[in-house]
């Protein structure tokens, strides 16, 4: 499971298959700016509008930058699909930028370029629902710990084994567990699971948000 789990990614993040998720990006820009909103606005646009262009408005304060950021990684994914940024695209994230210090653009451009690194160099599997990315995940757990359990039982009843072959048999199963569960942590408190969750209006949904986002900055604190 793991090892179709590494193609399917490879897949995913081939030349062919970014180009198609790149155009279909380049539709949804369209979509979303070029068909809405008339080329002219986009010039003395102030942030107060634009914001609520990108309907980043709607969003809660504390992963506006998310958004901001997803908005500037999805204008990167035209370039390295080889497609034209059209004027408001462009200048949509110029108005996003242009009102930051040094400082927090190069922050917002690192996260940026942080969600493309997932999509071309990890298992994050963006273009996968989060549903069957769990569901791989919880499976990986289960098999595992179904192992590690199987395993224990055949060295409880058996002396064929040595101590040493079962003690790096242990180590070895439970190593999985432990990447296992941390791979689960890893991705519900990832960019994206912060992303999508942002974008809820469930109570549930709102306080995962702020669980992550103080457990975020807690950690970044106390490195």
């Amino acid at each position: 499971m793991k090892y179709g789990e590494r193609v399917l990614v490879l897949w995913l993040a081939s030349s062919n298959k970014f180009r198609e998720s790149a155009n279909e990006e380049r539709k949804l820009l369209r979509e979303q700016l070029d068909n809405k909103i008339p080329r002219d606005d986009f010039d003395n646009m102030d942030a107060t509008r634009c914001d609520r262009v990108l309907e980043f408005d709607r969003i809660r304060p504390e992963a506006k930058h998310l958004h901001e950021a997803h908005f500037l990684f999805r204008t990167l994914k035209l370039l390295y699909g080889d497609y034209l940024v059209t004027y408001p695209t462009h200048m949509s994230s110029y108005n996003i930028l242009k009102r930051k210090s040094a400082a927090k653009a190069f922050e917002l451009i690192g996260v940026e370029l942080g969600f493309m690194f997932d999509v071309l160099f990890t298992k994050a599997m963006t273009g996968v629902g989060w549903r069957p990315r769990l569901f791989l995940r919880s499976i990986n757990f289960l098999l595992s710990a179904s192992a590690l359990l199987a395993f224990w039982i055949m060295a409880r009843n058996s002396k064929a084994y040595s101590e040493i072959d079962i003690t790096i048999s242990y180590l070895l199963l439970g190593g999985a567990i432990v990447l296992d569960i941390y791979s689960v942590i890893w991705m519900l408190l990832s960019d994206w699971t912060m992303l999508w969750l942002s974008k809820k209006r469930e109570p549930l949904a709102k306080s995962i948000c702020q669980f992550i986002y103080f457990f975020s900055v807690a950690v970044v604190s106390y490195s």
